[in-house]
Parts: structure tokens; sequence; C-alpha cells
């Protein structure tokens, strides 16, 4: 919300499939104190090249009156892939960073157990800024491949001691004076030849030895709206199917898929192209 309101507004969409609908069973809001007044945010830089591994700064701006209750963490969620967090400054002072302090996230704010990810939570050092630290400039550094121009990098700020609490959302603006953007999204130049880049193993030999026994098949799916129908195949050098390993609909980002070396009936293929 962007300021004090009397109501909520809110509209459902159900969308049918074949012969099926759907019901709302129920409606569920949290309200919570706010941690801050205004949180604005901003990215550097606001242009990449797409699907290639970038550095990125972002940088919150806090104000917190006398009667917010203040924050000591940071969550940052993306359609893009988050590679690593490289470092914090409070107050442009560098913050050490415990592996305990940032936790990878998927795309809904769910802990992952490692990165790449679709975001991350981030604990300030132990420090929790309240009213006295109103201005005090935040910059998080870390590093991203951006998978669709127009990607936001959506920030918000939690309370550790209040896990059930709504966590505030950052409003995109002008956090830092000295670079041009304010803005949290960041458009892609030219360079994306086609809507896939895919990456498979080139060597494979499944004989349980503990080397190269499984196919990797990695992809990312690039500037696509919403989502896309995804097959994956294995041929022999006929074009005969030996095996359909992977058979969904994916949306933007990045997928990780693995082959056994088993053909649709589960028996090893023979050795070849």
């Amino acid at each position: 919300s962007t300021g004090p309101r009397q109501f909520f507004q809110f509209k459902i969409d159900i969308i049918p499939t074949d012969k099926s609908g759907g019901e709302v069973e129920f409606i569920e809001f949290r309200t919570s104190e706010p941690l801050a007044s205004e949180l604005i945010g901003e990215v550097f830089p606001s242009q990449a090249n797409i699907a290639e591994l970038s550095p990125f700064t972002y940088y919150l701006q806090p104000s917190i009156a006398g009667d917010a209750t203040g924050f000591d963490g940071l969550e940052l969620t993306t359609s893009s892939i988050i590679n690593s967090v490289m470092a914090l400054r409070i107050g442009e002072v560098d913050v050490p960073l415990d592996p305990d302090d940032v936790i990878p996230l998927d795309i809904d704010g769910q802990p992952v157990l490692s990165f790449p990810a679709n975001g991350f939570e981030l604990n300030l050092g132990g420090r929790k800024l309240v009213a006295e630290d109103s201005g005090t400039p935040i910059e998080v550094d870390f590093d991203a491949r951006v998978l669709r121009s127009g990607t936001a990098f959506d920030m918000r700020v939690l309370n550790t001691d209040q896990p059930l609490a709504v966590r505030q959302k950052v409003d995109a603006g002008d956090a830092n004076n000295l670079i041009e953007g304010n803005t949290v999204s960041v458009s892609t130049t030219a360079g994306a030849e086609s809507l896939l880049k895919a990456n498979v193993t080139k060597v494979f030999t499944p004989n349980d030895d503990g080397t190269n026994d499984v196919a990797s098949i990695s992809y990312d799916l690039l500037e696509i709206i919403g989502a896309s129908e995804v097959t994956i195949e294995i041929s022999d050098l006929s074009g005969r199917v030996v095996k359909q390993v992977y058979s969904g609909r994916d949306a933007v980002g990045h997928y990780d898929r693995v082959w056994m070396g088993l053909d649709d009936s589960g028996d090893l293929v023979p050795p070849g192209v």
C-alpha cells in the first residue's frame, strides 16, 4: 500500500481447464506494524547482457520514524538467477557476512539449499536499524544473470524477531544520487539469438565408475512471458527417439535435467552418439 487505506480491493480469476472448474475456500489477510516510514531502492547497472553473469549493486535508502519498529534483514526475489551475494555495506561501512547470514530463496521466497537461486534473505550482520538510523544507506553487491528484459529485483525488509509479520516492500526511486536509473528493473542489451540457451554434457559413460555417469542437460529460457512447452528427447544418429527425458511447461528461468543413460524401457542404451 502507498499509504493508510480504509478498504482492501482485490480480484480473483478462476481459469477453468477442460471440464474442471474451481472455488475459493477461504481468504486470509495479515497486517503488521510498519518497519519503516519509507523505503526507496535502486539497482545499478540498469542494463546487462542477457543470460550473462553480471555484477549488480542494490541501493536501499530507509526512512524510519519514531513509531516504526525497524528491521534487521532483507529479502530479494527475482525471475532471473542470483549466483552469489558478495558484499554488504551499511552507512558505507563493510559488514562481514557469515555464511549463515545469506539464505538462497526460490522465486516464491522459500529457502533452497544453495545458489544459483531466484533470490536471497540477508541478515544485516546482527544489526537492527531503528529510528536513530533513519537515512543510513544500505548497499548489497550480488552477481546475477538477467533472463528477461525488464526483470525486477523486488526487495522487502523484515524483522527476524517477528517471523510471521508481513515483510515491507521497497519502492523504486532515487536511492543513490550518484547513479542514474531510479529503478529496480534491468533491461537487456542485444545478444539473445533465440529464446533458448542450452548446455549438454559432451562425454557420458554410465558405467557406475563415478565419472561422467549422468548426462547433465541445463538450459535457460529467455524473454518469454508466461510458460512455454518444453520437451527434451534423446535420439540416436538415425533419428529414433530412445528416451524422453522431460516434457512440461516452463517459465523464464534456469533449469537442470539429467539422463541416466536408459531408454524408455529402462534398458541401458548401447554406446554411440
